[in-house]
């Protein structure tokens, strides 16, 4: 059984939203051609078809066609192209 960490269980406990916790990561789809991801943990590896990261969860895998990675900041990204699946692996 993991432990909450003591951010989540302030936000847990003030009924707040979960998607405050900075520890979480934070996908916004826009149709299937922009793809913003916010809080990641690192990029694993990227191609026209298949970008990796890592998230606290496990890694997340978006597939697709003439994709491509363009750097906001430190822990953000947004992929542009055809954007045809994501799949989420656990960390078990």
């Amino acid at each position: 059984m993991k432990k909450k960490s003591w951010k989540r269980r302030i936000l847990q406990y003030l009924d707040l939203p979960s998607d405050l916790d900075p520890a979480l990561f934070r996908l916004e789809l826009v149709s299937n051609e922009h793809l913003l991801v916010e809080q990641h943990r690192g990029v694993l590896s990227f191609d026209f078809e298949e970008i990796r990261f890592q998230s606290e969860g496990g890694v997340v895998q978006i597939n697709g066609s003439e994709l491509l990675l363009q750097q906001l900041s430190k822990s953000a990204f947004l992929v542009k192209g055809t954007i045809e699946s994501i799949l989420f692996e656990d960390k078990s």
